[in-house]
């Protein structure tokens, strides 16, 4: 896909897929389409971004809606949805994005290719977009949890 070397996505994709069954105890984590960002608005209601740096520098963002990142989390911190507060859910998403780039870096390693990670952040509200340096191509993965659409947005240019 123009620009992004392909051994980069799936690791970020597989990093998605085990966070979710592994620490949010979902059952079925689908791929649903890949489409190269453009002008196209990624809807959801929170989004955990991550920077990254090293052998391709840029991005990965997950955009979930506001009920289904409640539900992982609740799941994560073994409580009812109702209970957590919008902290806790924030925490939450950040460790989810973590885990899902701490992964990637993991594979990464082990196809030769060295990447930090930053600090995750956390982004809200229903309608904000996630932007992307300019001239750096951002794939989006749709993804389903458990029949619940959620998007991946990886976002990386080679390094100078």
């Amino acid at each position: 896909m123009a620009g992004i070397n392909a051994d980069f996505i799936n690791p970020f994709i597989n990093g998605a897929i085990n966070a979710f069954q592994t620490m949010a105890q979902v059952t079925k984590v689908t791929r649903k389409d890949m489409y190269i960002k453009g002008d196209r608005d990624v809807p959801g209601d929170v989004s955990g971004v991550m920077g990254l740096s090293g052998a391709a520098t840029g991005s990965v963002a997950i955009t979930l809606p506001h009920d289904l990142a409640k539900k992982l989390v609740a799941n994560m911190l073994m409580m009812k949805p109702e209970d957590l507060s919008e902290e806790d859910m924030h925490d939450g998403v950040g460790e989810i994005i973590n885990m899902i780039s701490g992964g990637a870096k993991s594979e990464l390693r082990g196809g030769n290719y060295e990447f930090n990670i930053s600090l995750p952040s956390i982004v809200s509200g229903s309608g904000h977009t996630i932007s992307n340096k300019s001239g750096t191509p951002c794939i989006v993965i749709v993804l389903s949890a458990d029949g619940e659409e959620f998007y991946l947005q990886v976002s990386l240019a080679p390094s100078e």
